[in-house]
């Protein structure tokens, strides 16, 4: 996979506007995000013909009916937990997210609103990168920030470094293929770097810290193909980076491989109340609620929650019951069988698969927005979580926009 060069900004009008404000609240404000998605709808309704004639288009697309699919699967689930005595509403709610992938697709068909999106995306990680390193060089707590311990300002630590990481290598691969004025070059670096640094030594987070070294090295791959230089200097900076992480006891990385392991050595000797030891204990518990109960149709839709506390208190847990397992593979095969479980997984496959063939910017984002959702959904409810359910949707709508486009484009050419 390459990278094309991007063509310069154009100035914003209408509802360009509107989407570079609603992507500039999903990294700091739940409530915001949730009173400006009202815009997509209000969109929708105001341009029916353009949207009934878009889905129409790409009912073919792998990732569109794969949203079709896990959405199906969904509402599959509505009967079989009122089968079960379970209330499927109000998960039904949280699912409903899902409705931003298919009203912001036909939004992003116009190529401003997407670039006025992944401005406002980076302005508003921009603002939680400053804001985190304002609390570790004064020790000020500023908002959920907890000096000396956790710089993350607006979002939790994990969200904090998922965000960041993705604007971060947004900003790295748009800086290789981007027509730049060195000054501006230097400052875009400049802040790459102090993204990579803020995650790894100042925020805690393991999973996307983890994802976010996974990306970086996703970042090295495709530049080798096509500049060996430029990806051998990139390699020589993460390498010292990371040299520079384990050899500092201070650094976020360091802190976190410590508490996993003193977590590991605590759940071992029957102590859970740790991040690593309620996990597994929530794994454990699933896995035997699956294995033991509904395997093929799961609970439905609603119903891993009382599902789960009934369990627990049959079979014994060390844990109190909980809403999610913290991993939606396990979470959507509890509730909805194994169609859940491959629901899921299809829909990170059909993201890395569409980008085949493809040599865009875009194509390159939408394979890291896979990789890192795929990756941190093993640890982590991202596809339950208000903000990191309606960054997902929302990129890969427009991400998804720019690819539809694209192919268009080529089969034009062939």
């Amino acid at each position: 996979m390459t990278i094309e060069r991007s063509t310069a900004v154009s100035r914003f009008g209408g509802w360009s506007w509107y989407a570079l404000g609603f992507a500039f609240v999903l990294p700091l404000s739940t409530a915001l995000t949730s009173v400006l998605s009202l815009g997509a709808l209000i969109w929708a309704v105001m341009h029916p013909a353009t949207c009934l004639e878009n889905w129409k288009q790409a009912r073919t697309q792998p990732i569109f009916l794969a949203m079709l699919f896990l959405s199906l699967v969904v509402l599959i689930g509505i009967p079989i937990a009122l089968a079960h005595g379970y209330n499927p509403w109000p998960m039904l709610g949280k699912h409903s997210r899902y409705a931003m992938f298919f009203l912001m697709l036909p939004f992003f068909q116009n190529p401003e609103h997407r670039r006025a999106f992944y401005i406002g995306f980076g302005l508003g990680a921009l603002l939680t990168l400053l804001t985190s390193l304002f609390v570790s060089a004064t020790g000020i707590p500023l908002l959920n920030a907890v000096a000396r311990f956790d710089s993350a300002t607006f979002r939790n630590h994990t969200e904090h470094n998922l965000f960041l990481g993705l604007a971060a290598f947004g900003l790295a691969s748009w800086l290789l293929s981007a027509s730049v004025k060195p000054a501006w070059r230097w400052l875009g670096w400049l802040l790459v770097a102090l993204s990579a640094a803020d995650i790894l030594f100042l925020v805690s987070g393991r999973t996307a810290q983890g994802t976010f070294l996974l990306l970086a090295l996703l970042l090295i791959f495709t530049t080798l193909r096509e500049r060996a230089r430029t990806a051998l200097w990139l390699f020589i900076a993460i390498a010292g980076l990371a040299a520079a992480v384990m050899l500092n006891p201070e650094s976020a990385v360091q802190r976190g491989m410590h508490n996993v392991s003193s977590d590991i050595q605590s759940y071992q000797e029957g102590q859970v109340e740790t991040s690593v030891g309620y996990r597994v204990e929530f794994w454990r518990v699933t896995w035997r609620m699956i294995t033991r109960e509904h395997p093929l149709l799961g609970q439905g839709t609603g119903g891993f929650s009382e599902a789960y506390r009934q369990e627990a208190k049959a079979h014994g847990s060390l844990t109190s019951p909980t809403a999610n397992p913290h991993n939606d593979y396990l979470f959507y095969w509890a509730e909805h069988g194994v169609g859940g479980a491959l629901a899921v997984i299809f829909l990170y496959l059909a993201m890395l698969h569409s980008v085949r063939g493809l040599q865009s910017l875009e194509s390159l984002w939408m394979a890291a927005l896979a990789i890192a959702y795929g990756v941190g959904s093993l640890a982590n409810s991202y596809l339950l979580d208000h903000s990191t359910c309606f960054v997902f949707f929302t990129l890969l709508a427009a991400l998804t926009a720019s690819n539809t486009e694209a192919r268009g484009g080529a089969a034009q050419r062939a």
